[in-house]
């Protein structure tokens, strides 16, 4: 199986060995794009590649998303968020999101980053 996923921390780059490890081909890209992941990419081993994240979304037959909750903005929406990954059928599309409407909301009982 192909494996796209978006997001190159600790997650992410865990998923992509453990994909490998078990015989798939799997992609990591990250916003700093796919020049900045080359010593991770060594670093797993061969059937992993890194790519943009729009790449990413086109190569795998799944795609892992793998990003700070605060950073989800800036993904393609159109690419990451197919109308798929709100359980409608394949080719629908779902309805466009303002930026404003997807900007996370700050929980009552959680505070600011420091």
């Amino acid at each position: 199986m192909r494996i796209g996923i978006i997001g190159a921390g600790h997650i992410g780059a865990t998923l992509a060995k453990l994909f490998v490890d078990a015989g798939h081909e799997a992609t990591v890209s990250n916003s700093r794009g796919p020049e900045m992941l080359a010593g991770l990419v060594e670093g797993l081993g061969g059937g992993v590649r890194a790519m943009t994240a729009a790449e990413a979304e086109r190569f795998g037959d799944v795609v892992v998303v793998s990003v700070p909750l605060g950073r989800y903005c800036e993904l393609p929406s159109d690419a990451v968020f197919p109308a798929a990954a709100l359980g409608l059928p394949k080719g629908a599309r779902a309805s466009p999101i303002s930026r404003r409407e997807r900007k996370p909301r700050r929980l009552a009982n959680s505070r600011p980053r420091e």
